[in-house]
């Protein structure tokens, strides 16, 4: 039995992502413990008894008080002096770094996992240009890192920021498809309805995606777009707050807010839509393709590895509101067999390449690979019946 740590940024990620990989390894029966803040979504400790919650107080990841990263660093390192874990894996930006820093110091091995590039390393502006240069010392002694897409490896090997020998892929956190399957809904046979699920940020492409809805209408073509998602105005690059105003009173969507159960949204529409400009792997594409719906995405890093062109949806240009438009009109003039074919091929590529058991899976071959002695994991590839 081997002690394991596995730090995120926020007790939201652990809940949503990561409790396949720690209940796994806890039936492995290695002592798993969870290294995070403590915010709304803590109430998962109520129904995850195989989860052992070590709270994190000095981990904000929006914060960019330097002398609040020092206190991090003592922080983690009093915590993983305390605990002796045998192996740390570090998800996010702020674990990533200073995480490793901490473990660096103690020599304990550890792995990280970069969900994405995100905002702060796509946007080398003012402090942002460090972090490429942070992630470079961080991950000097890492045994592994994880990244989510082909795309993101080439740039942190472009950059030299780590060794390609490093690296390996593991296709997102995956999704559960028993959980997300594919449900009958009422609906206006004579609207069709698409959707989109994300933070009401620039860089989710939701500004393309309203240009294209306005677009389709000119042609006088009965559609709705919906909008599913939190609005943070101090990130900056959410949308502007009157535009937001704007487009819900002009009626270019319906705007549903934040949505505890997606399920009850993603049953009634019939396309998913994220234009995104870049992704790791976008969980709400991979919820939605395993309820069967056709999505329409970007030909950009962790969103074109979700979509076969033609097969299960379409692939567009980023930043590209024509080509949305095009596209967004096009699946909207299928035949109801056509766009249920394209429904069940989603549901097809998120049970064979997606579910989460084959991403856990993927994680144990990695940590058999890198201590065949202290994880000796049972190596049996994951397959199941697809179910629709």
């Amino acid at each position: 039995m081997k002690k394991i740590l596995i730090v995120d940024n926020s007790s939201w990620n652990i809940f949503n992502f990561r409790k396949p990989l720690v209940k796994k390894l806890s039936e492995l029966n290695h002592e798993v413990y969870v290294v995070s803040p403590i915010d709304e979504y803590i109430h998962y400790l109520n129904e995850t008894e195989f989860i052992k919650h070590i709270p994190c107080k000095y981990l904000k990841p929006r914060s960019r008080n330097p002398f609040r990263d020092v206190l991090l660093v003592i922080e983690l390192l009093i915590i993983y002096f305390r605990k002796k874990p045998d192996l740390i894996i570090h998800f996010t930006i702020k674990p990533n770094i200073f995480g490793n820093f901490a473990a660096r110091i103690l020599s304990i091995h550890s792995i990280s996992v970069v969900t994405g590039l995100g905002f702060t390393f796509l946007n080398p502006v003012g402090v942002n240009r460090l972090i490429p240069w942070l992630y470079k010392i961080a991950f000097k002694n890492i045994k592994k890192l994880v990244l989510y897409n082909p795309d993101d490896r080439d740039v942190f090997v472009q950059q030299k920021i780590i060794s390609p020998t490093k690296c390996t892929i593991i296709s997102g956190s995956g999704v559960n498809t028993h959980y997300f399957m594919p449900e009958k809904a009422d609906k206006k046979d004579d609207v069709f309805t698409f959707l989109f699920i994300g933070r009401l940020l620039k860089d989710k492409g939701l500004e393309e995606y309203v240009d294209a809805t306005k677009k389709i209408r000119e042609e006088h073509m009965n559609i709705e777009s919906w909008v599913v998602g939190d609005f943070y105005d101090a990130n900056p690059a959410a949308v502007n707050k009157d535009k937001l105003l704007e487009w819900i009173e002009q009626k270019d969507i319906l705007y549903l807010g934040k949505v505890m159960d997606v399920r009850q949204v993603i049953k009634k529409v019939d396309v998913l839509v994220l234009p995104s400009y870049r992704e790791g792997v976008p969980r709400v594409i991979l919820e939605a393709m395993s309820m069967g719906k056709p999505i329409i995405t970007t030909d950009t890093a962790g969103c074109k590895e979700t979509v076969v062109h033609g097969k299960n949806g379409f692939v567009v240009p980023v930043k590209n509101s024509e080509a949305l438009a095009l596209a967004m009109g096009t699946i909207a003039q299928l035949q109801k067999k056509e766009l249920e074919i394209m429904g069940r091929n989603s549901r097809r590529i998120a049970v064979e390449k997606f579910d989460e058991k084959i991403i856990v899976h993927n994680y144990l071959e990695l940590l058999h690979l890198l201590f065949p002695q202290s994880f000796k994991i049972p190596i049996k590839k994951y397959t199941e019946k697809i179910q629709y």
